[in-house]
């Protein structure tokens, strides 16, 4: 399942972390596709699961809803979801590889001991994790680990080099969708792309 976040709620608990966290995703741009919510129609979803296909050449995603084919670029996807040029022009993180734990050993709260368990990271980066992995990187409620290119987005905060986060969901959604275990990724974002390229407005579940 994916969330949003709720920042005015954040911003009541007056809680060091949670203002930290409040900060850092204004600064990297993700308050507003964090906050960003959608209700979902399961069939439509199932429909682009199933079909969906990236051509890494023209860079252009393509699926079927309803019998009819459509597509959409890098670019219209960013327009869509709110990513301008600015953000855009901002390194990729899928450039490197995953960076192991070790690499970012500083974020748990004992460096020496640091073994992966999101449960012992630092709590300003425990609430980074999980802003990221409920909204632009979901994963499984009951994941423990802190692996893949999550790894080398907690790297950048709280005040590194931005990211290109339009691109970051575009990559991981074809990683996900290469991952039979899991169950319609981004369904907000995609409900509201599909509706948009496709003119039609769906019955929500």
């Amino acid at each position: 399942k994916m969330y949003y976040v709720d920042f005015e709620e954040m911003q009541r608990k007056e809680e060091p972390k949670f203002i930290a966290a409040i900060k850092a995703c204004e600064n990297f741009d993700l308050t507003d596709i964090m906050s960003f919510r959608y209700d979902r129609n399961q069939e439509i979803l199932a429909q682009f699961h199933a079909t969906y296909f990236w051509n890494r050449e023209t860079d252009e995603i393509h699926w079927i809803t309803d019998g009819r084919h459509y597509r959409i670029s890098f670019l219209t996807f960013c327009q869509i979801l709110g990513f301008g040029e600015k953000n855009r022009s901002f390194s990729r993180i899928h450039e490197d590889d995953p960076f192991k734990v070790s690499d970012i050993r500083h974020r748990w709260r004992e460096p020496h001991k640091a073994d992966g368990k999101r449960s012992r990271l630092r709590s300003y980066y425990y609430v980074m994790n999980n802003l990221l992995r409920n909204t632009i990187d979901p994963k499984d409620a009951s994941a423990s680990e802190i692996n893949g290119y999550v790894t080398n987005v907690l790297a950048r905060f709280p005040d590194g080099e931005r990211f290109n986060v339009g691109r970051f969901i575009w990559m991981q959604l074809a990683y996900a969708m290469d991952d039979a275990r899991r169950s319609l990724p981004y369904a907000p974002y995609h409900m509201f792309m599909i509706e948009r390229v496709s003119g039609f407005v769906f019955p929500k579940d």
